[in-house]
């Protein structure tokens, strides 16, 4: 494809992946993240890399300067920067959820807007968002990520429909359990009493399912591209399995009830129906 994409957040995880996988299927690639040391070896594959810091307006500026200059104007952006926040909302300081969504819907806003313009002109382009199966669900004790990826969810389907006159297709990329630096958090925090139990399970929990259990992000950079190849982008692609499982039965077979207790059973906290 005579096409240019550009990755955010791909010094490491799916970022990384997605830009290796598309590089190799012919598409010309940019890889942009806040640690471009950590990116050289993306050279060698023939990506260029780029400093990017999605909640800094400049440094996103200088990113899309640069790529025009040196590469062209981009036609398929994929926002997959994002970080987790794991604790008790009630006691969680909200400057750290502010700087949560500064990165994982605003700078997903900024970014898009500034391609946009490029796409709509030529009547072509595609703009994907990296979510999570967490856009359409939740879990106990990550209500900051939670509350992004369903923004942008939302965010996502309303853009659709203006881009769609235009060509541009907008679609969401929700993966599973996947084994990315996200997960790469401190130790457990310290609440008080009522908190602290339940709090160390969701982390042990959110860490097992994705680092020792999780998934090759691989698996992810195939659904990107099928979702930038198809003639008629979807609304969502998932990937592994395991996520298009999940999602199917939250969507045709769970009640909101019986999927709290699900959930909550899985990382081990208590749920009553009755409240």
């Amino acid at each position: 494809m005579e096409k240019i994409a550009l990755v955010t957040g791909a010094s490491s995880g799916i970022g990384w992946s997605t830009a290796e996988y598309l590089v190799g299927k012919g598409i010309k690639t940019v890889a942009a993240a806040r640690r471009i040391e950590k990116m050289e070896q993306l050279k060698e594959y023939g990506i260029y890399t780029v400093k990017l810091d999605v909640t800094d307006t400049r440094s996103i500026d200088r990113c899309l300067d640069e790529i025009r200059q040196n590469v062209g104007e981009v036609d398929i952006l994929i926002n997959n920067a994002g970080v987790e926040l794991l604790g008790p909302f009630e006691l969680l300081p909200m400057e750290e959820g502010r700087r949560l969504l500064d990165v994982n819907l605003f700078g997903v806003l900024e970014m898009t807007r500034r391609c946009l313009p490029h796409m709509r002109e030529q009547r072509w382009g595609r703009v994907l968002n990296v979510t999570s199966i967490g856009g359409v669900g939740s879990m106990p004790y990550n209500t900051w990520y939670h509350l992004s990826k369903h923004a942008v969810e939302g965010y996502t389907r309303s853009l659709r429909q203006e881009m769609n006159p235009f060509g541009v297709g907008v679609a969401t990329v929700r993966p599973g359990s996947i084994n990315t630096a996200i997960w790469e958090m401190e130790e457990p925090r310290r609440w008080n009493s009522d908190y602290q139990e339940a709090a160390d399970k969701v982390v042990r929990y959110s860490k097992d399912q994705n680092v020792e259990l999780g998934k090759d992000p691989v698996l992810v950079a195939k659904a990107v591209f099928k979702a930038i190849t198809d003639k008629q982008t979807k609304l969502s692609y998932s990937a592994p399995l395991h996520a298009r499982v999940v999602l199917f039965l939250s969507k045709y077979l769970l009640t909101e009830s019986f999927a709290n207790r699900m959930v909550c059973s899985a990382v081990g906290v208590p749920f009553k129906p009755k409240n």
